[in-house]
């Protein structure tokens, strides 16, 4: 199947990306049933195929040897959701549509990933200015700012309706 490493040029790498892309992806959302997870496992085998640098005899084992990593990769992926269960964040937001807080976490949730971090971290986790600084990689004056923004953005969205 494969006989020496050899690191694959840029052509190379695009030429696999294009003509395997879309195939891989439908085989790793079969097996993951996540879009996001079989994107990110697409991307772990295109990853592997540069980082391990195989070369092939044929197209075909170029094929088959994407096709097992990307089923492998998967297999994990499936196997990580399955020991370490989550819930989606939509599904809670419908359990706590009925509950007064749900307006607010509605409007949380349509700030940007900024404002959003720095409040979750503060009003839900407790955390000081200066720990989620800290945390985040920010300055406090940043996290101070981004606070205030934020609950200026949630108060006006509840005010709105």
């Amino acid at each position: 199947m494969t006989q020496a490493s050899v690191r694959p040029t840029d052509k190379d790498i695009e030429r696999v990306v294009t003509q395997y892309a879309d195939t891989l992806y439908r085989l790793c959302l079969v097996i993951i049933r996540n879009e996001a997870d079989a994107a990110d496992a697409v991307q772990d085998t295109f990853y592997k195929y540069i980082t391990r640098s195989p070369s092939f005899r044929e197209p075909e084992h170029e094929k088959a040897w994407l096709l097992r990593v990307a089923t492998n990769i998967s297999k994990n992926y499936r196997r990580f959701a399955l020991m370490h269960s989550h819930v989606d964040i939509e599904t809670i937001y419908d359990l706590h549509r009925e509950q007064p807080e749900y307006r607010l976490m509605e409007a949380l949730s349509k700030l940007s990933q900024d404002y959003r971090a720095v409040i979750h971290l503060h009003y839900y986790e407790g955390y000081t200015t200066n720990e989620i600084a800290s945390i985040l990689g920010i300055s406090q004056a940043t996290a101070l700012k981004r606070l205030e923004r934020g609950r200026t953005q949630i108060r006006k969205m509840l005010e709105e309706g």
